[in-house]
């Protein structure tokens, strides 16, 4: 699966393991390159089931690397967009908390249609 930095408007490949490109890697605020690394999970970039604090970490980064190359990245950018959704608000739960929602609904379904066989038994 090709993967690219995710500095705004920037198309160098990476690994996916990889956030950005070296050169955009190193304009990251030291601070949010560790939080970064703190919240990066193995895997997440084939399962896209990253948290919220990543997103959010993610996002801030962006942000600060495109400011530093004297860029605004516009407010809906797929990329800053894709991060919201992942994040949710207080009136829109994140992604990953919507997915839960309708995994333990449709659980509860199933045990309630089960019971109900059970008791016909």
């Amino acid at each position: 699966m090709a993967h690219t930095c995710h500095a705004f408007e920037c198309t160098k490949a990476v690994k996916p393991e990889m956030f950005m490109c070296h050169f955009h890697w190193l304009r990251v605020p030291q601070s949010l390159r560790k939080r970064i690394w703190a919240l990066y999970r193995p895997g997440q970039c084939d399962d896209k089931n990253i948290s919220a604090g990543y997103a959010r970490t993610a996002k801030d980064a962006i942000i600060a690397v495109a400011k530093l190359d004297g860029k605004t990245v516009p407010e809906n950018d797929p990329c800053l967009t894709l991060y919201d959704a992942c994040i949710g608000t207080s009136t829109q739960p994140s992604m990953v908390a919507q997915v839960k929602l309708r995994f333990d609904a449709a659980k509860d379904a199933v045990f309630t249609e089960h019971a109900e066989l059970l008791r016909k038994l």
